[in-house]
């Protein structure tokens, strides 16, 4: 196939599919979704400054790599002159979707030489199910990864083989574009390990001195063009994560979350790329009924012959690893180090796999906590180690057959084996319809009010039935939030929890005041938490019963507190203003304070407050 072809043909699958799942008037928002589009400035400069997070609750040390986002934020900063506001997370995402299939089809060229087996693998790459899960309900850290990694692995190769200055710039920029995968630490960490089996290899391969300097030489540049925010996260890892291990979320969540993916650690759910996802269920705001997210893809992936298709590129697969050993690429054993990565950090229940990741958690308290989720962490590695030893294997497969027209019937029959086993992605559910949303003008209006209120106004944002950090709305949304992004004032969200005790330690006393009708004890947990607005955003339902939410007991507990008065009301959000003083820059100094003990590590009601006010423990 000529090259052009297989470019054109690349090309036209990523339009249709980006035509397909775009729904116009939406956002792309819900489950984890970073917003800096809601306002540019304000979250550029928290990138900048983002070894605190001043807005989180009542601020701290930035437990993700909030910094990472910082060149992408600048690129869609960028776009927005010319995209509309609410088409910039989708342009990103289709973006991403795009950049990492064309970077799989140039990686596949520079190792074979050969456009038709590079289309095959790249179209693989871009339509498996590892794909389809991380880009269902999209994280930017998850995307961001899956378009560089072919490319950073590409110019890491180009490095290691000739470190030109033009190609040191290249890896420099391309490093830099992609430390938004940096995001969640754990993913930079997975590519650091795809990077150490390279350079490994490649050395075992070379052995010379010269090849040592080029290794230790790439890996500066990781670093350098990585320091920026990887710096301030070693030094959260290194004082405050315990923090996140000890955080009632994750003390609930993270034994629970790594048996949902033993349950899919099989040698055959991996031989597939299955993962949690296809047991994961959530609550559907618009219907009042759980469902899994990945309903449609369940049914397909477990049809026979979708099942049968998988089996076969399996089998080309392994052929691929076949060829690298047999004829003369062994420059590429790597990619073969790549797969055994992923084969054993996915196969949780399968001995000996399963050995090695039993270990590893109990003797590295870091890996039981960074690793609860193996599959979004090692799924898009595997899936491209797959996508580029089916490329190689279809190489070898082709020199089987001698005449044009049986290897032209072998190509067709690869491609409609790719189409049927990732069809419903032309019927537009490459997305979890949940995370396409219309979000209400009453949240921009609110925005609007907050810009021009005292910008250290703490905000107390209700309802918080529950600890769990998650929001569903009656008009779709289900996530875990979003209004920090357009807002400067710091707000009392449930999601800053686990990287700060004191700001989980705020929700069970405001619980406690709330549920048990206090509106005493509620003036108290506003008063001690500094906190200025109330925020009562009757848009929030629940996933079990909306009584819990408390909202006509949360209004009349609020009327009975004389220091607040209603501000302003934004459709079914209602905003309450406390008559109290404003510290400057979050900063206010007390003397002659009483001394109590012993001092606790949290408590639901802090009755040395109630009784005392401000103290020292």
């Amino acid at each position: 196939m000529r090259k052009y072809s297989a470019v054109f043909l690349l090309s036209f699958a990523i339009f249709v599919i980006a035509i397909l799942n775009y729904q116009p008037g939406t956002w792309l928002t819900g489950w984890d979704n970073l917003h800096p589009e809601l306002n540019f400035a304000l979250n550029i400069k928290r990138s900048i400054f983002a070894v605190w997070q001043e807005y989180q609750g009542l601020g701290l040390l930035g437990g993700m790599g909030h910094a990472a986002d910082l060149p992408r934020q600048a690129i869609l900063w960028l776009l927005s002159f010319v995209v509309p506001t609410h088409l910039t997370r989708y342009t990103w995402t289709f973006g991403m979707l795009g950049l990492g299939s064309f970077g799989c089809y140039f990686l596949l060229k520079k190792i074979l030489n050969n456009n038709t087996s590079a289309l095959i693998g790249s179209l693989f790459y871009l339509t498996n199910l590892a794909t389809i899960q991380m880009f269902h309900a999209p994280f930017e850290a998850f995307t961001t990864h899956f378009g560089f990694l072919p490319w950073l692995i590409f110019f890491f190769l180009s490095t290691l083989n000739n470190p030109t200055k033009k190609m040191l710039f290249w890896f420099s920029l391309i490093s830099l574009l992609s430390t938004t995968q940096g995001y969640v630490q754990t993913i930079f960490l997975v590519y650091i390990m795809v990077l150490f089996v390279i350079a490994f290899t490649r050395f075992m391969q070379e052995r010379t001195f010269t090849h040592l300097k080029r290794i230790i030489l790439a890996f500066i540049i990781v670093l350098f063009t990585n320091a920026f925010w990887l710096l301030p996260n070693i030094y959260f890892t290194i004082t405050k994560a315990h923090v996140v291990g000890e955080a009632k979320i994750n003390q609930m969540a993270t034994d629970e979350v790594y048996e949902r993916n033993r349950a899919y650690g099989s040698l055959l759910d991996t031989i597939q790329l299955k993962g949690f996802w296809f047991d994961t269920w959530d609550f559907n705001p618009s219907k009042s009924q759980t469902a899994p997210i990945l309903n449609t893809w369940r049914e397909q992936a477990n049809t026979p012959t979708v099942e049968v298709i998988a089996f076969i590129f399996f089998l080309i697969i392994l052929m691929g690893i076949g060829t690298i050993f047999r004829y003369s690429k062994r420059e590429s054993i790597w990619i073969i180090g790549i797969f055994l990565l992923g084969i054993s950090m996915l196969t949780t229940s399968t001995p000996p796999f399963s050995w090695i990741n039993d270990w590893l958690r109990q003797t590295v308290p870091l890996f039981y906590q960074a690793f609860r989720f193996p599959f979004t962490k090692f799924s898009i590695m595997t899936g491209l180690s797959y996508s580029l030893l089916l490329g190689i294997g279809m190489t070898q497969l082709f020199q089987l057959f001698h005449s044009t027209g049986a290897k032209k019937i072998v190509f067709c029959l690869i491609i409609t084996g790719i189409g049927i086993a990732s069809y419903p992605v032309f019927q537009g559910h490459l997305f979890y319809p949940a995370v396409k949303q219309v979000i209400p003008q009453e949240y921009f209006d609110l925005f609007s009010f907050l810009r021009s209120q005292p910008k250290s106004s703490r905000i107390a944002n209700l309802p918080q039935s529950n600890y769990w950090g998650w929001t569903y709305s009656q008009w779709g949304y289900t996530g875990s939030g979003f209004l920090w992004y357009g807002i400067e004032q710091p707000i009392m969200d449930r999601a800053f929890d686990p990287w700060s005790a004191e700001n989980e330690n705020y929700y069970w006393e405001l619980s406690r005041a709330l549920y048990s009708k206090d509106a005493t004890a509620l003036d108290a947990v506003f008063t001690k938490y500094d906190i200025h607005y109330v925020l009562l955003d009757e848009n929030a339902i629940s996933a079990n019963n909306n009584r819990s939410l408390f909202i006509d007991e949360t209004k009349a507990l609020i009327s009975q507190i004389l220091t607040i008065t209603l501000a302003r009301t934004f459709g079914k959000i209602t905003v309450y203003k406390r008559n109290s003083e404003v510290a400057q820059s979050f900063v206010s100094l007390k003397t002659n304070l009483p001394t109590v003990s012993p001092t606790y590590k949290w408590t639901d009601n802090d009755v040395a407050y109630q009784e005392l006010g401000d103290y020292i423990a």
